[in-house]
């Protein structure tokens, strides 16, 4: 996709592309801070923003796995490199080292990091076997595409239609209104 025609509009796709909040993409690209956090709103559900991020991500993800495939290619490290690597750091973190007295002599006694042996056996599932892996999952409402003005528009008739169907005060002079039977004992 190619850039935007609107520069500002553009430098925020960028800004949100590299993982800045719509506010703070929205004051760079140059537009004032001032209720920039609504303003950046309106500009974040445009649908050319929205595909031009989504775009921009993609080519810095691609450019990232290039990069990487390139360093790797360079080290001559294969994946099992990597995983025989994680594994032995899980297994020394996990035996630990000795405990040595002032004069450097071994006391008998070991301290082990249970916690980086964890972490070097997630690392290893998560690559050998696609363990503990995290999925996110996007929800999109209808609403998501929605301007300002259909918004305020949808918003206006479901309070007209709310308004419309809610139950009306009952009057206490009226015949068949419902008395309590003793007034004094009502609560509010």
């Amino acid at each position: 996709m190619p850039a935007l025609r609107n520069a500002r509009h553009e430098l925020y796709c960028q800004e949100r592309a590299k993982g800045a909040t719509q506010t703070a993409a929205y004051v760079t690209a140059g537009y004032s801070p001032k209720a920039a956090n609504v303003a950046a709103c309106k500009v974040e559900k445009r649908k050319d923003v929205q595909e031009r991020i989504a775009n921009l991500i993609a080519e810095n993800v691609s450019k990232e796995q290039a990069a990487t495939a390139k360093a790797v290619e360079k080290l001559a490290v294969t994946r099992e490199d990597v995983l025989r690597e994680v594994w032995d750091n899980a297994m020394k973190a996990k035996a630990g080292e000795p405990v040595y007295d002032r004069e450097g002599k071994p006391t008998g006694e070991w301290i082990a990091n249970f916690a980086a042996s964890n972490k070097a056996l997630e690392l290893f599932g998560r690559e050998a076997f696609g363990m503990f892996v995290n999925v996110t999952k996007i929800l999109r409402s209808p609403f998501d595409d929605l301007g300002y003005e259909e918004t305020k528009s949808l918003l206006e008739g479901l309070n007209a239609a709310l308004t419309a169907s809610a139950p009306q005060p009952v009057d206490a002079g009226k015949a068949g209104s419902v008395q309590p039977s003793n007034p004094a004992r009502t609560t509010h």
